[in-house]
């Protein structure tokens, strides 16, 4: 199993530069509501970053800074939680739209 590039010094640089470029009280991307970049990115409400194309899927574009939003921690583990119980369920968030022309 490769290393989560979410895990790695790059990334996690990287995004302390993507947050604080973000003046606090800026909006999540997912609520709407003003995101606090001043609290720890483990707060609730704190900071967080949505990727638009997920890791999972595209773990060669995890570092790629504008494919990301800014959204609270809340925000996107509670996405997280839905794609993760979907895919339990046996789900796809995705179901229904080919990969390819037949």
């Amino acid at each position: 199993m490769s290393v989560d590039p979410r895990r790695t010094g790059p990334y996690i640089t990287a995004r302390r530069r993507f947050i604080a470029r973000h003046p606090n009280g800026s909006p999540c991307f997912m609520c709407g509501r003003p995101v606090d970049t001043r609290l720890s990115g483990n707060a609730p409400e704190g900071p967080s970053v949505e990727h638009t194309l997920p890791v999972r899927d595209h773990p060669h574009l995890a570092l790629e800074v504008d494919l990301w939003r800014l959204c609270h921690r809340r925000c996107n583990d509670r996405q997280g939680a839905e794609v993760t119980n979907a895919a339990r369920r046996g789900e796809r968030p995705d179901a229904g739209t080919p990969s390819r022309d037949w």
